[in-house]
């Protein structure tokens, strides 16, 4: 399927081997990840495409890769979603020590993106920092268009630093969707030194 949201064009894919084999080279994907605002390995195709096959596609899930290309047919974004089936957790402020919340009442059809909140710490769309919100106004123009067919949108894991945040929380309720930000839980980090000896 493809759609042309404002200057970008929207190639949908319903499988990672359909993507590869007829939307996007894999050197494609990695150069984009490679410039991309969130540069991080849940984002590597190899990374996506497994966790797909392992998770996603074995739960009765529907994929919509998106591949975004611009008026000259560059590459300017990938937007790994799809369609869940399960309860939405609380929306409660992370407490340290604290559980992530899990998912209570009834089954939603629920639009996420693909990585898994128990397996990935970062999750985000793959889009160079100028694209972002270029990118983020098509695959949400992308999801409206399909509201038959979701109850609710959760994008979980999207990174602190992530310009993704600021520009749903924009773009969220200019598209006419309730939305809210809230802290999910906390990624714990080292920094290493620049040299053996001294780590």
């Amino acid at each position: 399927m493809v759609v042309v949201q404002s200057n970008l064009t929207v190639e949908v894919a319903a499988s990672f081997e359909d993507a590869f084999d007829q939307l996007i080279r894999p050197e494609e994907w990695d150069t984009l990840l490679s410039n991309a605002q969130s540069n991080v390995v849940f984002l590597t195709r190899q990374w996506q495409q497994t966790w797909w096959q392992h998770f996603g596609a074995t739960a009765n899930c529907q994929l919509f890769l998106l591949i975004l290309r611009n008026e000259g047919g560059t590459l300017v974004g990938v937007a790994p979603i799809f369609v869940a089936h399960e309860a939405l957790p609380p929306a409660k402020e992370y407490k340290r020590g604290g559980l992530r919340p899990e998912g209570e009442g009834a089954q939603l059809r629920i639009v996420q993106l693909v990585g898994g909140k128990d397996v990935a710490d970062y999750l985000d769309i793959i889009a160079e920092p100028a694209n972002m919100e270029a990118v983020w106004s098509s695959v949400l123009t992308f999801i409206l268009s399909k509201k038959n067919e979701w109850d609710a949108i959760d994008f979980h894991s999207l990174p602190e630093w992530s310009p993704s945040r600021e520009i749903l929380a924009r773009l969220g309720p200019e598209c006419g969707l309730q939305f809210e930000v809230f802290p999910e839980d906390v990624c714990p980090i080292i920094e290493l030194p620049g040299d053996w000896n001294s780590y």
